[in-house]
């Protein structure tokens, strides 16, 4: 395996640490939001781990921020965004008794925008109905309202509240 390679796993590695660190309810989140200095001990823990150095760690936190990976919430605390979480393939919990129903065309020339909206719509454990339409009973809305705002593609998606009907 090359140097370069080597290097890119290792800062692969420290980027999934990071944003799980700020991801809520994982070990990492908890440990940063309970006991911090816990979390410096899980730090020098991912030094050792990935042979990364504390400042390696800080560049990557300021990196994730400006890709947009990590985002601070209106309360100023610093949160694993959805661009982050479709990094760590992580989907949503928290079911629903309705469907929502995702419908969009968006045109050909803002393709690198359809393009991130349909991987957040798989790592959310959306189903696909036909090519531009999609469903799931999980609660994504605030999030995915929060992604079409973020892409400028609002005037290409709408959104449905619906009951499935079994004949």
């Amino acid at each position: 395996m090359s140097k370069n390679m080597k290097n890119n796993k290792k800062n692969h590695t420290v980027l999934i640490a990071v944003l799980k660190a700020f991801l809520p309810y994982t070990q990492e989140n908890l440990l940063l939001a309970t006991k911090p200095g816990k979390f410096i001990n899980h730090l020098d823990y991912l030094e050792k781990q990935t042979k990364a150095s504390r400042r390696s760690l800080s560049t990557t936190i300021s990196r994730a921020k400006r890709k947009g990976l990590l985002k601070v919430d209106k309360h100023g605390n610093i949160v694993t965004s959805w661009r982050g979480k479709i990094k760590l393939a992580i989907g949503p919990i928290n079911k629903t008794r309705h469907l929502l129903i995702i419908v969009f065309d968006i045109p050909e020339a803002s393709r690198k925008n359809r393009d991130p909206l349909r991987r957040y719509l798989k790592t959310a454990r959306c189903e696909q109905v036909q090519k531009s339409v999609w469903k799931t009973n999980y609660d994504i809305y605030d999030e995915l309202t929060e992604v079409i705002k973020d892409l400028y593609i609002g005037d290409y998606v709408n959104l449905f509240m619906a009951d499935e009907i079994h004949p």
